[in-house]
């Protein structure tokens, strides 16, 4: 149930497409103020073409950075969810009869609860990454 440290693939490939799209906007509005000035007529006020170019650059560019930022808060919500999920459904009592019973000395453990301790014991080793309970 742990996390890893680092980003997750999904979020990484997500990252790398914010970049190719901020890349591509980037070069397009180049180009297309470029393409005002070479093209425009003489005499023709450039900045009622250019500005507008220019002013959407920054918000598109924010736009396509807040997307990747709330497509990781998503991907974080649904792992917190799904520890929840887990963890009110028994995997803490798993872990915490699984931690008594090795601090109580067996002779004050009932015998017919030894199965179900087995049964705790690999619950919470299989909710941990490594395997160690």
């Amino acid at each position: 149930m742990s996390t890893p440290l680092g980003p997750s693939s999904s979020q990484r490939v997500s990252a790398t497409a914010a970049l190719v799209v901020v890349a591509i906007v980037f070069v397009v509005t180049v180009l297309s103020v470029l393409a005002a000035f070479l093209f425009a007529p003489e005499g023709r006020d450039l900045t009622l073409v250019i500005g507008p170019l220019l002013g959407t650059l920054a918000p598109t560019i924010a736009a396509v950075a807040l997307l990747v930022q709330v497509r990781g808060v998503q991907a974080d919500v649904s792992q917190v969810r799904q520890d929840t999920h887990a963890l009110t459904n028994g995997l803490l009592d798993s872990k915490v009869r699984a931690a008594v019973s090795e601090t109580v000395r067996d002779d004050l453990i009932d015998p017919s609860a030894h199965a179900m301790i087995e049964r705790d014991k690999r619950v919470r080793s299989d909710a941990h990454d490594d395997g160690t309970p």
